[in-house]
This record gives structure tokens, C-alpha cells and sequence, in this order.
């Protein structure tokens, strides 16, 4: 004699309600997990703090590559504040690291190595702005235009010192 609940079609119908529901739970998951993964990221003043310059202008990369999925996570969940300082961040995140490899001294003709690694990153990161835009809402996509044209700029300026001629 079966107990109750123990039922073949019980069964089948708890694994359909469960398979129907895990996606909405996952989702929730992911996003209490970036949220409390977020808070123990370094920001971007521990990555000022870097006494090591080409390190410094690596890890400032790094930081906007992944503010990029925190700003697009914040706009989907309507957090439009926390969303705007993520935007700002980024920006001011690869200036830094253009800033760090000027603060080396070293003539970037003559040592490109960390430059066009910043380059390289610069671009990827362009890229990554441009697909993550292509995941929000018409008026959310004005303010990446801005942020994606100072990024853009910032991997010319790269490029432009490797390019320059030699002193």
C-alpha cells in the first residue's frame, strides 16, 4: 500500500512543478548572488590604491569589464541609481588606466607591452558595451552611447601612443 503523496503521478507532477519554477529560481539566485558578490569585488578606489602601475591599469580594465554585467543587471532589475554610478565607474575606470601607464614614464614606442594590452581590452570592453546595450530598453541605451564614445576615445589615445613616433 502506498503512502500518500508517494504516487507515480505525484511524483511526475512535483518534477513538472519543480522544472517550471527553477528557471525563475535560478534567476533569482544569480542576481542575490552577483548582488552579494558585487559588495566583495574590489572597487574602484582599491584599485587606486595599487602602488604598481601596469597592474594598477590591468586591474582597472578588469574592474569595467565586469562593471559591465553589474550595470546591465541593475537596469533589468530597475535599479537605475546604482546602474547610473556603475555607467560613471566604468568610465572612469579606463581613463585610469590610461592615466597608470602615463604615470610609468616608460615611452610607449619604446615599451608597448602594457599599452597595447590596454588597448586590446579597451576594445573588447567597446564590444561588450555594444552587445550588452542591445540587451536594454530604447531610453537606457542613450546614456551606453556616451560611455561607449569616452571608451572609444580612451583605446585611440592607446593606440595613438603606441603609434607616435619616436622621441
Amino acid at each position: 500500500m502506498e503512502s500518500p503523496g508517494t504516487s507515480e503521478s505525484d511524483w511526475q507532477g512535483l518534477v513538472q512543478t519543480m522544472t517550471c519554477r527553477i528557471p525563475s529560481l535560478s534567476r533569482l539566485l544569480w542576481i542575490t548572488v552577483l548582488c552579494c558578490h558585487a559588495t566583495q569585488l574590489p572597487n574602484l578606489a582599491d584599485v587606486e590604491q595599487q602602488q604598481d602601475m601596469k597592474k594598477r591599469s590591468r586591474m582597472a580594465l578588469e574592474f569595467a569589464h565586469y562593471q559591465v554585467q553589474v550595470t546591465v543587471n541593475s537596469f533589468k532589475i530597475g535599479n537605475l541609481k546604482h546602474a547610473q554610478q556603475s555607467l560613471d565607474s566604468i568610465g572612469q575606470a579606463v581613463e585610469l588606466s590610461l592615466a597608470s601607464l602615463e604615470e610609468t614614464g616608460k615611452h610607449p614606442r619604446k615599451h608597448p607591452k602594457h599599452y597595447k594590452r590596454a588597448e586590446i581590452q579597451t576594445r573588447k570592453l567597446v564590444q561588450r558595451l555594444k552587445d550588452a546595450k542591445h540587451e536594454l530598453h530604447y531610453e537606457q541605451q542613450l546614456e551606453w552611447d556616451v560611455l561607449i564614445k569616452r571608451v572609444e576615445d580612451t583605446g585611440s589615445r592607446l593606440l595613438l601612443a603606441i603609434m607616435s613616433p619616436k622621441k
